[in-house]
């Protein structure tokens, strides 16, 4: 493995450790607001480094944007029951939206594309 490949294997889930960490000097709310952001940047050095990162790995390079999409997912859920319960301010509650879609992108794109690999192959069959 590449050292991008663990910087972002580490990033993600670091992200959750930081959500659960932080809890304890700041509202979950803030510290959601903060955090959301690391999945979508997770998701960018994939981006820019998916040419090294293809030919290191070969196929287990799909691993990566696999595992930023299912943790972005549960990141989302966490924003998704900070908007529905309402114990945030209210002035918060925009800046919340924003931050949930902000986590909520690359799960949005990984579901895109599992509707895409489906369609393709329901496109194959006889």
């Amino acid at each position: 493995m590449t050292i991008f490949s663990l910087l972002v294997l580490i990033l993600v889930p670091f992200a959750l450790l930081v959500l659960v960490v932080l809890t304890r000097f700041w509202p979950l709310h803030t510290v959601f607001i903060r955090v959301s952001w690391i999945p979508l940047a997770a998701l960018f050095v994939q981006v820019i480094l998916w040419k090294p990162l293809l030919a290191r790995l070969s196929y287990f390079a799909v691993l990566l944007p696999l595992l930023t999409g299912v943790l972005s997912l549960l990141l989302a859920i966490v924003g998704t029951t900070l908007i529905l319960s309402k114990s945030s301010p209210p002035e918060r509650a925009r800046a919340l939206l924003i931050a949930n879609f902000a986590a909520l992108t690359p799960a949005i794109l990984l579901l895109g594309f599992f509707l895409f690999s489906f369609v393709s192959g329901l496109k194959q069959w006889p």
